[in-house]
């Protein structure tokens, strides 16, 4: 029979981890629970909570490696600013979880202080890597001020829906080697870029770059990506730079591709790339011009 249990502090839901059975909730109460590492020791069908949803217990760190059936709902996941740690750095990363929900929470990221004239003020760190999981729901969260808010890579049969995105660096969300795809009514909007040469921002993308396997059966359907009050950025673009290059020829085409059903404002040329595909269908999409802060 599942159980109920509750934690307060960091070292009760470590202990509560090593010792919960299969199905159990456990409810933590408000408070600052620092950075947490669980490899292969979740109990399967495990949901972690917090007991007060408007006053979060909160995280700097979180990385899982290794569960089946795992909930995260209504947690915040803050992350500081430290110096020299690089704007790469992914503090949330959840690895070989197969059917993972990550749920209401919000990911509060960290502002670049003392790194360069540009880059200060802006967001820094990776909000969310997920990689090598299956059946992944990512779903009514809020991301803002990091580099990057999401990757998915080496992963099937994810879902990344009504999810608010916003105040990036770089980009809101990237996919690489997914198989099975749903990204829709999520809000990207109002990037926060440094305007250096080497910015390429990007709100939805996906490449081939570096992979050895295309993403395969994409859908982005009704998603509102609004350049609101912040810079110009690419809104979806799913470049296939080894065909393009002449590096790889159609084993890496990227697979049903369906493109429907979004509202695009921005200011930018590229508001729905799409790269050497088979199977594509762009249909009922609405993509206005603004010029956001400029």
């Amino acid at each position: 029979m599942a159980n109920v249990l509750t934690a307060s502090t960091p070292e009760e839901l470590e202990t509560l981890i090593e010792t919960a059975g299969d199905g159990d909730t456990i409810l933590l109460e408000s408070g600052d629970y620092g950075s947490v590492v669980f490899r292969d020791i979740v109990p399967e069908g495990l949901t972690i909570r917090s007991a007060d949803l408007e006053n979060p217990a909160s995280f700097t760190a979180m990385k899982i490696d290794g569960a089946s059936d795992l909930t995260l709902d209504g947690l915040l996941f803050d992350f500081p600013f430290t110096p020299g740690e690089p704007n790469w750095a992914n503090p949330f990363h959840f690895s070989k979880i197969d059917y993972f929900t990550l749920t209401n929470s919000v990911f509060d990221g960290a502002l670049a202080q003392g790194v360069s004239e540009g880059e200060d003020g802006h967001g820094w760190g990776m909000g969310v890597v997920i990689k090598g999981s299956s059946n992944v729901l990512f779903e009514n969260n809020e991301m803002y001020d990091f580099w990057k808010a999401l990757k998915v890579m080496n992963s099937e049969d994810v879902v990344i829906r009504s999810n608010d995105i916003h105040s990036m660096l770089m980009d809101g969300s990237n996919f690489v080697i997914v198989d099975g795809i749903l990204i829709e009514e999520n809000h990207i909007h109002d990037f926060d870029t440094t305007g250096l040469s080497w910015d390429h921002c990007d709100m939805i993308q996906t490449w081939t770059n570096g992979t050895d396997g295309p993403s395969k059966d994409i859908t982005i359907r009704g998603n509102i990506l609004d350049i609101g009050e912040g810079e110009a950025t690419q809104s979806i673009f799913m470049g296939n730079r080894l065909v393009s290059t002449g590096e790889a020829g159609e084993e890496m085409f990227y697979q049903n591709v369906v493109v429907e059903d979004n509202l695009i404002v921005n200011g930018h040329m590229h508001g729905i790339v799409v790269g050497a595909s088979d199977g594509v269908t762009i249909q009922s999409n609405t993509v206005v011009h603004s010029d956001g802060s400029d």
